[in-house]
C-alpha cells in the first residue's frame, strides 16, 4: 500500500507568472513619483530606491505557490512509487524548511536585485544622456495609460532589459526605424518610416508596449524555472522521506534524468541525459562539465536551468535489499 498524500495546489507555469507581474503591479502602485522624481534630480541613487520600494514582500503569492508546487512534486514521487508501508509527505523536515528558507528566499531576493539594478541603471543612463528628471521618472515607472494604471516601465525587469528598452526608445528618437523593426513588435501602428515618423505620444506608447512584452516574458521565465527547480527538488526530497520511513536505504533508489521532449530551448546534454539509463540515487548528472543531482540542480550555472523543462523520476528497483545503503 501507499498513501495517496492529499490534495494540493499544482501552480501551472501561468499562475506563478501571473504572481511575479501581480506584485510588480503592487511595487508600481505603491511607489512614489514625485519622490523618485526629486531624488533623481539630486542624483540620489537610494532615495529613488526608497522612493521605488521594490520589496521581497510584493511576491509573496509567488513564494506560496512555489512552496506548494515543491510540495505537490514530493507528493507526485511518493505516489508514483509503491512503498511497503504507509509514507506522507512532511515540509518541516531540515530539507524541506532549507528549500524554502534559503533558495525560494534567495531567488526572490535576486529577482528584487535585479529590479534595482534596472532602476539603477536607467536612472544613471537618463541622466547622461540628459533627459529630464520628470521623463527619467516616468521611464522607471511607467506612463498613465487608458484604464489610469502606470504602464511600460522598467520595474520587474532587469537591468539589461532595462537597456533594451532605452535602445527601443532611442531608435524611435533617432529615426533609426530599421532597428526598431528589428525588435519584432507585432503592432502595425508602430511601423514608421523617415515620411511616416512617430509622434511623442507613439514613442511613448510603442515603448510600453516592448517593455510590457519584456516584462511578461522575464515573468514566464522566472515562472517556468521556478516551477521546474520546485518540482525536481520536491521529488528528491519525497524519495528521500519514503525511502526513509519505508527503511529502504536511500543508496538503493534509482532515479533516471526525464528530457522534456523536443523544443527550441533543448539543450543537447539534456537531451544525452534524457537517453541515458537510470542510476543509483546518489549518483551525479553530468551536463557541460558540471556536476548535478537532478535538473535545475541549484549548483548548477543559470545557462543550464533557464526554460529548463526536464524532471527527474526516481524509483525502488526490485533488488534493493541487495544493494548498498
Amino acid at each position: 500500500p501507499f498513501f495517496h498524500g492529499g490534495s494540493r495546489l499544482m501552480a501551472t507555469e501561468s499562475q506563478i507568472q501571473r504572481a511575479f507581474l501581480s506584485g510588480v503591479r503592487d511595487i508600481v502602485d505603491a511607489s512614489r513619483y514625485g519622490p523618485l522624481r526629486d531624488a533623481i534630480a539630486r542624483g540620489d541613487y537610494e532615495g529613488a530606491l526608497r522612493a521605488v520600494d521594490i520589496d521581497d514582500a510584493a511576491f509573496d503569492t509567488m513564494r506560496a505557490l512555489i512552496l506548494e508546487t515543491y510540495a505537490q512534486g514530493g507528493v507526485d514521487q511518493m505516489t508514483g512509487i509503491r512503498w511497503p508501508v504507509n509514507v506522507r509527505w512532511n515540509s518541516a523536515t531540515p530539507q524541506a524548511e532549507a528549500y524554502a528558507r534559503d533558495v525560494v528566499g534567495q531567488h526572490i531576493t535576486l529577482i528584487s536585485e535585479d529590479s534595482r539594478a534596472a532602476v539603477r541603471w536607467t536612472m544613471g543612463d537618463g541622466i547622461a544622456l540628459g533627459r529630464s528628471n520628470s521623463r527619467i521618472a516616468l521611464d522607471i515607472v511607467g506612463r498613465v495609460g487608458a484604464s489610469g494604471a502606470r504602464e511600460g516601465g522598467i520595474v520587474g525587469l532587469n537591468a539589461r532589459q532595462a537597456e533594451w528598452v532605452a535602445n527601443a526608445r532611442r531608435y524611435l528618437e533617432t529615426g533609426d526605424y530599421a532597428a526598431w523593426d528589428r525588435l519584432g513588435l507585432a503592432d502595425k501602428r508602430f511601423r514608421f518610416s523617415a515620411d511616416n515618423p512617430p509622434t511623442p505620444a507613439q514613442i511613448d506608447r510603442a515603448v510600453q508596449l516592448y517593455s510590457n512584452r519584456q516584462l511578461r516574458s522575464r515573468g514566464l521565465t522566472i515562472a517556468r524555472t521556478e516551477r521546474g527547480l520546485a518540482l525536481n527538488m520536491g521529488a528528491m526530497e519525497g524519495a528521500r522521506q519514503g525511502a526513509d520511513k519505508a527503511g529502504i536505504p536511500v543508496g538503493a533508489l534509482r532515479k533516471k534524468w526525464v528530457h522534456a521532449g523536443v523544443h527550441k530551448h533543448e539543450r543537447y546534454t539534456h537531451v544525452a541525459l534524457g537517453q541515458s539509463p537510470s542510476r543509483p540515487f546518489l549518483d551525479p548528472f553530468t551536463t557541460n562539465g558540471y556536476s548535478c543531482q537532478m535538473p535545475h540542480d541549484p549548483s548548477l550555472p543559470a545557462s543550464e536551468v533557464i526554460n529548463c523543462q526536464c524532471r527527474v523520476k526516481v524509483s525502488v528497483p526490485r533488488n534493493w535489499r541487495s544493494l548498498g545503503g
